[in-house]
C-alpha cells in the first residue's frame, strides 16, 4: 500500500484516532461554528462600513463638482438630509482649509509684530 512507504502519511494516520477522541464533539463543533458566525458578521460589518464611505466620497466629489442635491440622490440614492449634512461637512473641511491657508499668508507676509497682535 502506497501509504504505508510514506512515512508522513503513515505518522498522520496514526495520530488520527487521537485527533478525534475529543470528549464532546458537538460541543468542539458548535464553538468552532460560532466563532465562524463571528467572523463573518464581522467581515460582513466591515463590507458595509467600507460601501458607505465609498458612497460618502462620491457624493462629496460630486459636491465638489458642483452637482446638485437631487443629481447626487438619484446618483448614491441617499436621502436629502444625508446630502445635507456632507454638504455641511464639506464646507466646513473647505472653510477650516482656507483659514490654515490665510493664517500662512498673514504669517509670512505681515511682520512679527502684526503677527502677535493677531494672535491676541
Amino acid at each position: 500500500m502506497l501509504a504505508s512507504e510514506n512515512e508522513n502519511i503513515t505518522r498522520v494516520y496514526d495520530s488520527s484516532p487521537v485527533i478525534s477522541e475529543d470528549e464532546n464533539p458537538e460541543m468542539s463543533y458548535e464553538v468552532r461554528q460560532v466563532k465562524i458566525r463571528k467572523q463573518l458578521k464581522m467581515m460582513k460589518a466591515a463590507q458595509k462600513r467600507g460601501k458607505i464611505e465609498g458612497e460618502v466620497e462620491a457624493a462629496r466629489n460630486l459636491l465638489e463638482l458642483g452637482a446638485d442635491i437631487e443629481l447626487i440622490i438619484k446618483a448614491i440614492g441617499f436621502q436629502e438630509k444625508e446630502i445635507i449634512g456632507i454638504k455641511k461637512e464639506y464646507r466646513i473641511i473647505l472653510i477650516s482649509d482656507f483659514l490654515v491657508k490665510i493664517r500662512r499668508l498673514l504669517g509670512n507676509c505681515l511682520s512679527k509684530d502684526w503677527v502677535e497682535k493677531l494672535k491676541s
